[in-house]
């Protein structure tokens, strides 16, 4: 499978590193060793269900081209 290099709807990783930075950037950091803390639980707060929902939208993105 070719992934077109900006084209982040048919990547899947992209979308969840979209939203772990949409939920680090609303949480205050006081310090560089909080911000890196922040970052890391951010990585591991996303729920299954929406990293499931972000494959399932690449696969009907990837339908909708063949």
């Amino acid at each position: 499978l070719l992934l077109l290099k900006f084209y982040c709807e048919l990547n899947p990783i992209k979308m969840y590193w979209g939203w772990c930075k949409y939920r680090y950037y609303k949480v205050v950091k006081k310090n560089f060793e909080d911000a890196k803390h922040i970052a890391l639980s951010m990585l591991n707060t996303c729920p299954l269900d929406a990293i499931q929902r972000f494959i399932n939208r690449s696969w009907r993105f990837m339908d909708a081209y063949r």
